[in-house]
This record gives C-alpha cells, structure tokens and sequence, in this order.
C-alpha cells in the first residue's frame, strides 16, 4: 500500500506504542513479545549476524601465511618461511639465545652460501655423510641420533632440518677443506716454534680478558656456534668486554672478563699457543675449553719473565748420506749453504739421484756412535754439518729442533689446534667474500 511502510519480514505490520519503540510499525510476531525481552532478543540476533559475517571475511596473519613462501633469495637458492621457522626452533632447542629471528635469517643465508659453493664445486655432501654427521652431532650432547630428533620435536622442529643444518656444515667443511687444506697444512718446524713459546720461560705471564659460554646451557655445537657469532662481530677490546658483560657464563662478566696476570705454564699448551701467537689487542676464535665449555680470549698484555735453565734435552735430527760416486765435496758444501731446515735438506737430497738414500727424522740420540753425538751437539736447529762415520761413509746431519721431550699426543693437539686455526681463518675470509658477491634479495 502506497505510504505505508513495508516489513522486511513475510509477516504483517502492526502498529506498537510503547516506551521501547515508540510509535512505529514492527513485525507482528514480535509484537506479541514482551518490550524487555523483545530488546534483547534483536540485539542477541544482531549480535549472532555480525559473528558469521565475521567469520566470514578473509583473514590474514600467520593462520594464512604460505609456509613455502620464499622470504630470502640467496642466488638460485630460496630460504622459506618454514625454514625461518624451522631455524629458529632449532636454535631455541640448542639454547641460542638472543633476536633469533636475524640470527636465522643470518646463519640460514651464510648455509645456502655455502651449499652453493659445494653444488659449484661438486662436493657435496652424501646422505651417508649426513647420517654420521648428525649422529656425531648428537653424540656431543651424549645422544643418539633417534633421541636427538626426539628432543628436537618437542620444539616443533623436523629432522630434515637437523639434516639440513648438518649438510651445510659439512658442504662447507669439503669446499674449505679441498680449497685451503694444503696452505692450512702445520710443518713440524711450526710445531717447534709453537711449543717453544709455551716453554721457553716459566715466568712468562700474559694479561687477559675471557668470554665464557656454557655447554651445559647451549650444548656444544650451540655453544660454538654462537661463539663464532660473537668473534665475527668483535672489532675492539671495548666489542668484546660488552659481549662478555652480556653473554659470559663466568664470573668475569661483570667487569667485561677481565683476568689478572697468569703464567703461560699453567694454561693448557693448545690454548696458549693460540695465545701466544695473538697481537696484543687480538682476540682468539673460539676453543674448546675442557669438557663443558667453549672460550674467547682477548690479549690485553705481555709480560717476559726469566728463562729457564734447559732440562735434560731431546734431539730430532736428519742423517743423509752422501752418495760415494759423482759428487765432490763442493756440491756437498753448496748443499748444506742452500738449505734453511730439515724439510729442505729433504727435499734437496732428490739431487742425488734415483737410488739414492735420504735417512729419516730421529728424535733419539740413543744408540747413536759418538762421533755422530759430537757433531750434532755443534749444531743448533736449523744448521747443517759433513759427518764422517768411523767406518768411512759420508753424511749430512742436521738438527731438526732441541727441546724437552714432548709426547706425541701433545704434538698432534698443538698441530691440530695450529691447522684448525688457520683454515678456520680461511674459512671465515672465504665466506665473507662470498657473501660480498652473492645476490641477496630480502622479500
């Protein structure tokens, strides 16, 4: 009907005065409802309408977000949502603390910097390779490779992403390995040298600042992870007594890690040699420190103390003879002038041609004739001398090193720290450099 108002519902209007809806026309159904109840029974049906129209609207956030959503493009190779979350997990499971966001983000773009330098090289890793690497992983932290990734799925981390942290690792390990392994190599003279430093004076005594991280707390890889982490980012001694205020597990930490005077004597040879071979100034990269935890050392001073009176000595020495035809004693002597240390005079004895003999290195006097002691005892490392044995024949001698005896196990761990040392220095140019040239694109 013209002029009156239409109901929007299929039943009559009829016409309502009241103190609730004043004078209007309602539905009829809802006229035979009580005022008060009538009120609340629209807003409780308006209320039910908005909720599904809610409900209905798209939503956004982290419900929606595609987990494969490429975040980072590093090259050809892409860092995923789920594997910036996986990351992170996984760096909360091993006790990593800090902005775990860009530290994943960070360590997730040096691994595909690295994966793509194994692919480019062709040596990646294996999946048995793998396999024990992560069993070594695990056995760490005292634990199989089954109770790791049981631990690891309480973070809601999977095992492909332990398996992916581990490939990089050991991608890495092969490119540096084939790549610097020969220039990284420790001679034994460099051993000498190494040991020398720590033995050569008692007294000596050397200032330092110590950063501490525990690997009851983060677990060893954890532990040495984010030691290498802080090493990267340390540029002055004022860097590294603020990260050691933060970040260190020992009671130096309240004053950036400052230690008195300590002897050279009573630190561990392996650790010391790194020390020692330390400007002032300069920080060490990070060593394992006993069993339970991982340690940044800052040189702050020096101090040379007295020399000790030699202990009852070790010789290694080298003995070759001199072949009885077709060299004269001035090639002999031209021989001795040209060479600098027993690696040398090894490798110059190929000129006495196919079939000759080259004596090996001796670290023993014992059963030597005495003539052969008289002549070494002449000789300081590093020189040469003609020997003529009782029987006639010719040789050269040469002493490789003097010192006190050192076993063979504490050689192998100052040689093994030295090599460690250096190819962790080319490991850590090499990827810079890397990183500096790759195509980075944060989406």
């Amino acid at each position: 009907m013209t002029g009156q108002p239409r109901s929007s519902f299929p039943h009559p209007a009829v016409n309502v005065t009241s103190a609730e809806y004043g004078s209007r026309q309602v539905p009829a159904w809802a006229a035979c409802i009580p005022g008060p109840v009538r009120t609340k029974g629209i807003m409780e049906f308006l209320v039910a309408i908005l909720l599904v129209l809610t409900a209905l609207v798209p939503r956004t956030g982290t419900a929606n977000e595609n987990p494969y959503e490429t975040l980072v493009l590093v090259n050809d190779l892409t860092i995923t949502r789920y594997d910036l979350d996986q990351r992170k997990q996984l760096m909360k499971a091993l006790g990593v603390s800090g902005n775990l966001h860009d530290q994943a983000v960070d360590d997730l773009v040096d691994d595909r910097i690295r994966q793509g330098a194994a692919r480019k090289a062709g040596l990646s890793a294996t999946e048995s390779m793998i396999d024990s690497g992560v069993a070594e992983f695990a056995a760490r932290d005292n634990l199989s490779t089954e109770q790791l990734n049981s631990y690891v799925a309480r973070f809601g981390v999977a095992p492909e992403s332990v398996r992916d942290f581990i490939r990089a690792r050991l991608d890495w390990q092969r490119v540096v390995q084939a790549r610097y392994g020969a220039s990284a190599r420790v001679s034994e003279t460099e051993v000498d040298a190494a040991l020398a430093l720590t033995g050569r004076d008692r007294d000596q005594k050397v200032l330092l600042s110590e950063l501490v991280l525990s690997t009851a707390e983060l677990g060893l890889r954890g532990a040495e992870d984010f030691a290498q982490k802080i090493y990267s980012r340390i540029h002055s001694a004022e860097d590294f007594e603020e990260y050691a205020r933060r970040y260190s597990a020992a009671s130096t930490a309240r004053n950036g890690g400052r230690l008195d005077w300590i002897p050279v004597s009573s630190i561990p040879p392996q650790v010391a040699t790194r020390i020692l071979a330390l400007e002032i100034g300069q920080v060490t990269g990070p060593i394992q420190v006993g069993d339970d935890a991982i340690g940044l050392f800052l040189l702050r001073n020096l101090r040379e103390g007295r020399p000790d009176v030699p202990a009852e000595q070790a010789v290694s020495y080298i003995s070759v003879p001199v072949p009885a035809d077709g060299w004269s004693s001035s090639d002999t002597d031209e021989l001795i002038a040209g060479v600098e240390s027993c690696e040398d005079l090894q490798f110059a004895t190929h000129a006495f041609g196919q079939g000759s003999v080259a004596g090996g290195l001796i670290d023993s006097l014992e059963g030597a004739s005495d003539s052969l002691v008289a002549a070494l005892s002449q000789l300081d490392p590093g020189e040469a001398a003609i020997h003529r044995t009782d029987a006639g024949d010719t040789s050269i001698v040469m002493v490789c090193r003097r010192g006190e005896s050192e076993s063979s196990a504490l050689r192998d761990d100052v040689r093994q720290s030295l090599f460690g040392q250096r190819l962790t220095g080319f490991s850590e140019s090499y990827l810079r450099r890397l990183r500096s040239e790759a195509f980075i694109e944060y989406r």
